[in-house]
């Protein structure tokens, strides 16, 4: 019973401070049914061989638009004109980019999270010598001067996540990809968003993908309008 209440209390105290993932998170925790893990991927039941069936499904799926010629022309026609015309937006991009910038973001990562293919986590950077600090400022600075990210910022290690967990579990069409990335990578796409915080903007009527918003609020926007219209 103390488990059940505990579980309660968190979620209604979510709840009401609109913190809607531990929500679920709790809701899950509690309701959830006890999955077998016993699982048959294209008649192989063995580790090392449903790994390889994943992997052959997502490759299967997935779209490079490094192979697309139009794409990759764009990007080239688009980035050549915001050389030549931002480079003053440039400078100033990269001067942004400073100690205090750095360490603040850093405590934007979420901790308890898995490792990417290095094996380093938010924990790793948030405890490490300060000295990290300055070093991971001049090689963000660099990235922005030249334009170019290293190639191990493109690497990952895909996870299959159950979409529905009372369907077919032997389905990999009932799967999707999730990738752990570099945490490096990770704190340079914060710092970027940091940046152009002041140039993002998006629709009062968006819901996902936003900081204080969720299902919730989409539902309720929903059941307003249609009582407007209705009334």
């Amino acid at each position: 019973m103390s488990f059940e209440d505990k579980l309660t209390d968190e979620m209604c105290h979510h709840f009401n401070n609109k913190n809607i993932p531990e929500f679920w998170k709790s809701w899950n925790a509690q309701f959830r049914r006890n999955i077998s893990k016993q699982v048959n991927i294209n008649g192989r039941t063995d580790s090392e061989g449903i790994a390889n069936e994943f992997a052959q499904h997502f490759q299967s799926i997935f779209c490079c638009l490094v192979e697309d010629s139009d794409a990759m022309r764009e990007y080239d026609s688009i980035r050549r004109d915001c050389l030549k015309s931002n480079d003053k937006l440039n400078i100033e991009c990269v001067n942004c980019v400073n100690v205090e910038l750095v360490d603040r973001c850093i405590c934007k990562l979420k901790k308890g999270k898995a490792g990417g293919p290095d094996y380093l986590c938010a924990e790793h950077l948030m405890y490490a010598h300060p000295a990290v600090v300055i070093h991971l400022q001049l090689l963000f600075r660099l990235i922005l001067s030249h334009g170019f990210v290293p190639d191990k910022f493109g690497h990952g290690i895909s996870i299959p996540l159950i979409k529905d967990k009372t369907g077919n579990l032997n389905d990999t069409d009932n799967y999707q990809a999730i990738t752990l990335s570099s945490v490096v990578s990770q704190l340079f796409e914060i710092i970027i968003l940091e940046i152009c915080e002041d140039s993002l903007s998006t629709d009062s009527l968006q819901f996902g993908f936003k900081n204080s918003v969720g299902c919730m609020d989409a539902i309720f926007t929903l059941k307003s309008t249609v009582k407007y219209f209705l009334d």
